[in-house]
């Protein structure tokens, strides 16, 4: 039965047939063949379904996290032939074309420069058409379509993956594969769901095997786990959040999603990092794991335009002292109200261990919604601490305590190597 879900279908494999004109597709078309397509879709914008189960176990009602959403696909992928940048670019071109709010890809283009990947470039232009990009694994930069090559951070990016498991929550070994840091920029932006995720799949495709005589089994639902999963439950929040603020920047829900983030799991305390059994901070988990409901609600937000990314990219003209020795740095910082009336917030401030941060007002007072309001954030390393790295964070609450819009703070040691 169609509940028109799928509003579009179309596939790109003239990079794959470039590189290898004799290769023989098993679905010379849309169709999902590995099962992956269907289960991640299916986490973002699968509607409601009652009776779901993994042969038996998980049993329930299933839903995606924004169901009532429309979907397009455009396949890349390929199980012979993977998946090349051509095709990929020459999807998202599509999908510009087409008027597609927000695009989310599934995969990580690895080994590229960041100023020499195209998949960067794409989603720029993106960007600047209000198409909001989210991807795994990495952080979506790339070149500026204005004269003279620019490195630019672009729109939306969830690349890591959080466990919510059994208390206390862990932050999953495998989120820490693929960290990308860049200068006055901290990644990871956030974290979602991407452990043993129950979602649709593919009856074409072996869900698993038992016995010594391989029984190979089928089913429409599958259990996984990756970054795939996580990018997924991040696209379909950015829907959520689209509907219902169809006026937002990408940067305005970026912002949203971030500030508003939880920093504890399930049983009220800190999330941990299972690698090394500790407490998460901003390197391993960004500013900690989407909050839905409250970034609906965020009180303030950090919004950014073409323009930003640009200045940005000037700003990265340190000299080589500067590289070497940045012991103080300053950062200006502007807040929009997105209240209705007037608010008063005041900054509360935890220290990194070894550093001296201050915030100049500590006190912001809005008048109207849409306001903005500018303050400058100080933090100076005395170099006197015993871990490389420390971590803070910077929480504007206002005085009713209905928000609290956090911003981690890291700082590292120049000589550390995580620059």
């Amino acid at each position: 039965m169609c509940n028109r879900k799928l509003i579009g279908a179309n596939y790109f494999n003239k990079g794959v047939l470039a590189q290898d004109p004799n290769i023989s597709f098993v679905y010379n078309s849309p169709r999902d063949e590995t099962g992956i397509g269907t289960h991640t879709t299916s986490i973002a914008v699968g509607n409601y379904v009652r009776g779901v189960s993994y042969f038996g176990y998980a049993k329930g009602t299933t839903k995606g996290t924004a169901p009532c959403a429309r979907l397009a696909i455009y396949k890349v992928i390929w199980s012979r032939g993977g998946s090349l940048t051509y095709d990929v670019i020459a999807s998202m071109d599509q999908t510009l074309a087409d008027g597609v709010d927000i695009i989310s890809m599934s995969i990580s283009f690895r080994g590229a420069l960041p100023y020499e990947d195209s998949i960067s470039i794409t989603s720029f232009a993106a960007l600047e058409k209000g198409t909001l990009t989210l991807g795994n694994g990495k952080t979506i930069i790339g070149w500026s379509l204005f004269p003279g090559r620019a490195l630019l951070n672009a729109s939306l990016v969830y690349n890591e993956t959080l466990t919510r498991c059994n208390s206390p929550a862990l932050l999953s070994e495998y989120a820490n594969n693929a960290i990308v840091n860049y200068r006055g920029v901290l990644k990871l932006d956030v974290v979602a769901p991407g452990s043993q995720v129950l979602a649709a799949w593919s009856l074409k495709v072996t869900t698993g095997r038992v016995g010594s005589n391989n029984l190979f089994l089928s089913s429409n639902y599958n259990i996984l786990f990756g970054t795939s999963m996580t990018c997924l439950h991040a696209s379909g929040v950015v829907v959520l959040l689209k509907g219902a603020h169809a006026d937002w920047s990408p940067g305005a829900i970026r912002s949203a999603m971030m500030t508003t983030a939880n920093p504890l799991d399930n049983t009220n305390i800190p999330i941990l990092d299972v690698k090394f059994s500790r407490p998460a901070t901003g390197l391993d988990m960004g500013v900690d794991q989407i909050d839905p409901n409250k970034a609906l609600n965020p009180g303030l937000i950090y919004d950014a335009g073409v323009q930003d990314y640009v200045s940005y990219i000037y700003s990265l003209n340190f000299t080589r002292e500067h590289e070497t020795s940045p012991t103080a740095q300053e950062f200006k910082m502007t807040v929009t109200n997105m209240g209705d009336g007037s608010f008063t917030y005041s900054g509360k401030l935890t220290q990194p261990s070894g550093a001296i941060v201050s915030v100049s007002p500590n006190k912001l007072v809005f008048q109207k919604k849409f306001e903005t309001l500018s303050f400058v954030v100080n933090i100076m390393d005395t170099l006197q601490r015993n871990d490389k790295i420390s971590s803070g964070v910077l929480v504007w609450i206002d005085t009713n305590g209905k928000h609290r819009v956090r911003s981690p703070i890291v700082v590292i040691d120049p000589l550390s190597g995580n620059t």
